[in-house]
């Protein structure tokens, strides 16, 4: 499950991450479930675009930087689910209980 992440201008990224089992919604594994706080445009093609309200899945969660790797649902069901790297800070965990 931890598939290294990194790129030259997030190097931390996937060096120290923690992974864990955690729950899953349909065929998708995460960590946390998340709600964008801000809108985010990508800055790099590794980044995720967010938008305020939108939920985002947490796949894993750096311990050296601000970066977290999380994916969104599929807007439709042939599509693939976008996969990228986000801002801790424009996020915030929603309660699952």
């Amino acid at each position: 499950m931890s598939e290294t992440f990194r790129t030259p201008e997030y190097p931390n990224v996937g060096r120290s991450t923690v992974v864990q089992e955690h729950p899953t919604f349909g065929n998708m594994v995460f960590l946390s479930i998340c709600t964008a706080l801000y809108e985010y445009i990508p800055q790099n093609d590794n980044e995720l675009a967010m938008s305020e309200g939108e939920l985002i899945y947490v796949l894993e969660k750096s311990t050296e930087d601000d970066w977290w790797k999380a994916k969104k649902r599929a807007p439709g069901e042939e599509e693939e689910e976008p996969v990228g790297l986000i801002p801790n800070n424009y996020v915030e965990e929603v309660s699952t209980t």
